[in-house]
């Protein structure tokens, strides 16, 4: 049987940083003989209101120990001043079966947690100005316009505001919004199963509890037609009239409009199949040019990712944070009106098949037009649906039926996963746990995730 143990544990450092920093390191204990985690108990000291991301570095005497950001969980990113847990899962490193005779943790760097990423696509890598980090106290000094403070009931936050206020964040910059890892309950608030219809609070309402280990930025809006232009790519939209700040849509279908230029080949063995190739991808596809460009790694959220940021901290059906009975067909009517503030349906213009109507008066709206979630994300719901990383079938029971930890779909499968309804399409297919199957020739669009600096993204738990 693998197991990690430890002889000697050292505690009592304290590491003193720039701006009023500060971590002490209290005690470090393994819960032997039980398992083999180890629990790092520390206390930090920073200004009131500020959040912190730790860099923690772990050392058995003077040799540095490789721990991957994933075996690590508690207080690592976003901690808040005083006393605090990190916990080092020894079974996720590269040190099973290994004796640690004289462990010890320090913090090489503790730096106020960004909560925004801006990525001038102008620029180009490592130009002045090209990445852009806002911190809270940034947001609160109004030098990037408005802000608002706990938007949805029930859920603390600062969102900016000001994003949609300056057409540049839809066309020639990108906004991303910083999530912490956490854990929800996925899957569930109205979905469908087969043809079996699954009402929010109905029994069959169950989902799984899902675990997301690392920190990312997600997209504030999905990809915009001015961002894709931006990449120097072929725009196949059907939705021309005012593009730059609509949503790329019909991303799968013919030649011009395929899985390709979006992320890369979606064949086994060519370097970008999910989930067999990780994050591989060619820097000819828009995900992969953007990687390159930027330098840190960029894909499409897996659903879970995509999901837990939609939601946003609610466990409501739509991300409104609004507790609602709908039983029947009938209850969606009875909400139509209040879930139409959320984003673009057929029931509130979406549906207009005319090419050439401009945003205001049908098809895609313009991102940014409707109300925000809880972390500042636009048109979670409504609009386009968002394709995700996780191959699954529409509709199906491929979920799991059990806790996950960083969820990556099946191995294979026809279809991707897409998420959040659509402009032609009713509320009740979008619904934060709603799934659709995106076979090439729908209309889907997708919103980016990219991951901080340090973080190597991981391939979770593949469903079988």
């Amino acid at each position: 049987m693998k197991k990690a143990m430890l002889l000697s544990l050292l505690a009592g450092a304290s590491t003193l940083f720039a701006d009023g920093i500060s971590v002490t390191v209290n005690r470090i204990h393994q819960r032997w003989p039980w398992e083999a985690k180890i629990d790092i108990d520390f206390t930090l000291a920073c200004p009131e209101g500020e959040k912190v991301d730790l860099n923690p570095e772990f050392y058995d005497g003077g040799r540095k120990l490789t721990v991957p950001s994933y075996a690590l969980s508690g207080d690592v990113y976003g901690v808040s001043a005083g006393s605090r847990r990190l916990t080092l899962d020894p079974m996720q490193t590269a040190y099973t079966n290994q004796v640690f005779t004289r462990f010890s943790v320090s913090f090489s760097k503790a730096m106020p947690m960004p909560l925004y990423l801006i990525v001038d696509l102008t620029k180009s890598r490592g130009d002045a100005g090209q990445l852009t980090y806002l911190t809270e106290s940034d947001l609160r000094s109004g030098a990037y316009g408005t802000v608002e403070e706990d938007p949805v009931a029930g859920v603390s936050s600062l969102i900016w505001t000001g994003v949609t206020n300056d057409a540049v964040y839809a066309t020639t910059k990108m906004a991303f919004r910083r999530v912490n890892p956490g854990t929800f309950t996925m899957g569930y608030g109205g979905a469908r199963i087969g043809t079996t219809k699954i009402f929010p609070g109905s029994a069959a309402d169950t989902g799984m509890t899902a675990t997301l280990t690392q920190p990312y930025y997600i997209a504030v809006f999905p990809t915009t037609q001015g961002q894709w232009n931006q990449m120097g790519l072929y725009n196949a939209c059907y939705y021309k009239a005012e593009i730059s700040r609509r949503p790329v849509e019909q991303i799968g279908g013919t030649t011009d409009k395929t899985w390709t230029s979006m992320r890369g080949s979606d064949t086994a063995g060519e370097g970008s199949f999910w989930p067999t190739d990780g994050y591989n991808k060619p820097t000819t596809s828009f995900l992969g040019l953007l990687e390159s460009k930027i330098g840190l790694v960029c894909d499409l959220p897996t659903e879970a990712q995509w999901e837990y940021a939609c939601r946003a901290g609610t466990t409501t059906a739509y991300n409104d944070g609004i507790a609602r009975t709908i039983d029947n067909d009938a209850a969606f009517n009875d909400i139509v009106g209040d879930v139409g503030l959320l984003g673009r349906f057929s029931s509130n213009g979406g549906d207009n098949s005319d090419a050439n109507v401009l945003p205001d008066d049908g098809g895609t709206a313009n991102v940014g037009s409707y109300r925000p979630n809880a972390w500042g994300l636009y048109d979670m719901h409504g609009n386009g649906f968002e394709c995700c990383l996780d191959h699954g079938y529409a509709n199906t029971t491929n979920r799991y039926d059990h806790a996950v930890v960083d969820p990556a779909g099946p191995a294979t499968a026809t279809q991707h996963i897409g998420k959040g309804g659509a402009c032609s399409y009713a509320i009740t297919h979008a619904t934060s746990g709603f799934r659709w199957g995106w076979s090439r020739g729908k209309q889907f669009t997708f919103r980016v995730v990219v991951f901080p600096e340090g973080v190597t993204p991981v391939v979770g738990e593949i469903y079988q």
